[in-house]
């Protein structure tokens, strides 16, 4: 494996064409993601930048979800531990939109609660975890939840 450190802003440094221009020549097969949390400005640089998926007051972790998945190959996987609130809502619609018409959900997992997730960071956050593919289509999605360890596939 080889891997490159890049030190610059995931969001303005890839906006600008220079993030990862050198060091993945190619698209992503996984991307694997802790987004940091927190919400934006409307008319923050970040925001502005993503204008295309963004609504209102955005938060950050959804751009960093748009990010990775354009930065996917066809059929690449994406998982990510993210704040479930872009499920619904008015400031996530364009999002929601933008995402789901390249990625398909595989598997979603719950948490029991919301303080369990960080609860070493004092977070409470209700979250899940997603798993989805780019480009491919509608299959069943694998819904699990940390009560019980209960798994329940959707059609």
């Amino acid at each position: 494996m080889t891997f490159d450190i890049v030190a610059d802003d995931f969001i303005l440094g890839r906006a600008a064409g220079s993030l990862f221009d050198a060091a993945a020549p190619e698209p992503f097969h996984l991307a694997i993601l802790n987004p940091p949390y927190f919400k934006l400005r409307k008319d923050s640089p970040h925001a502005r930048t993503m204008a295309h998926i963004v609504h209102g007051q955005p938060n950050i972790y959804a751009l960093f979800m748009a990010h990775a998945a354009d930065l996917l190959r066809d059929e690449g996987e994406l998982v990510a531990i993210t704040p479930r609130s872009y499920f619904s809502g008015l400031y996530f619609k364009k999002f929601r939109k933008w995402f789901f018409d390249r990625m398909t959900i595989r598997h979603i997992h719950t948490f029991a609660a919301r303080d369990d997730v960080f609860r070493d960071d004092t977070v409470l956050q209700e979250n899940v975890i997603l798993k989805a593919r780019k480009n491919v289509p509608d299959a069943d999605v694998m819904m699990t939840s940390s009560v019980g360890g209960t798994a329940e596939t959707l059609p």
